[in-house]
């Protein structure tokens, strides 16, 4: 069911972006090796993201529904997504997490579609994700703080914002930048690695460039993005010719 919703949304919902945490896992492997916690990872993802949607169809899909149905700040955005053909069933997943997660979740109550093979009508999930749409419309303010008190949206959104500008950056450039605007940097090779997964960002040997520059998630006040990308692109040119090697590829 997953892969038939990620096939559908790919044309019926261009204005989401679908992460998948699996994929964003292996781009945080990429690197020198680390122990990195999958759950904590997959609870890192679900901060940044807008909605969160499980489709139980295997023991790793049914462990999530029971790990983020513990953490309000995820069950709150939380949609499950399952077989009609349990709509009736009393599990210990239905009467237990699913049935937290109904109580809490905006995306409330779990949606049943039909099975996988059948052609399945995602329209109902369409209309269900029109309140994410209604959520996203009313503006959020990001104020300007220490990098540790942001929150982890908040640093998704100011790290592809960097990326836009800088244009091509490394991992050692984004710490400096960050350092000098918002003090001591935390998790920025784990959120990177979010922003690879997402497709909103590629890496390019040690570079990472926005794979749209255009879309932007922030606004900046009082500061003129085209000179910010003009300046960069003058840095590059006269320091770093190989970040302009990057852009050409």
């Amino acid at each position: 069911m997953r892969s038939e919703f990620i096939t559908w949304a790919k044309t019926a919902l261009p204005d989401f972006t679908v992460v998948l945490a699996e994929n964003a896992f292996k781009e945080a492997l990429f690197g020198p090796p680390a122990f990195i916690n999958l759950a904590k990872f997959e609870k890192l993802v679900a901060e940044i993201s807008d909605c969160v949607l499980i489709f139980p169809e295997s023991d790793g899909s049914l462990a999530e529904i029971g790990y983020f149905a513990a953490v309000e700040e995820i069950r709150t955005k939380v949609l499950v997504v399952n077989d009609r053909r349990f709509e009736a069933v009393d599990s210990f997943i239905t009467l237990g997490p699913v049935s937290a997660i109904n109580v809490d979740s905006y995306l409330q109550p779990a949606l049943h579609v039909d099975s996988p093979g059948t052609g399945i009508d995602f329209n109902s999930l369409d209309q269900r994700l029109k309140r994410t749409r209604e959520r996203l419309s009313r503006r959020r303010k990001l104020d300007h703080k220490p990098y540790g008190k942001l929150d982890y949206g908040s640093k998704f959104c100011i790290l592809l914002e960097l990326i836009r500008l800088l244009r091509a950056v490394t991992v050692a450039g984004l710490n400096r930048t960050v350092k000098a605007a918002f003090g001591r940097p935390t998790d920025i090779e784990l959120i990177l690695s979010i922003l690879v997964g997402s497709g909103l960002v590629l890496r390019r040997d040690e570079y990472f460039v926005a794979t749209n520059p255009t879309v932007s998630l922030v606004d900046i006040d009082d500061a003129d993005v085209n000179t910010l990308i003009a300046r960069a692109l003058f840095y590059h040119q006269k320091h770093d010719p190989r970040a302009v090697d990057m852009l050409a590829r």
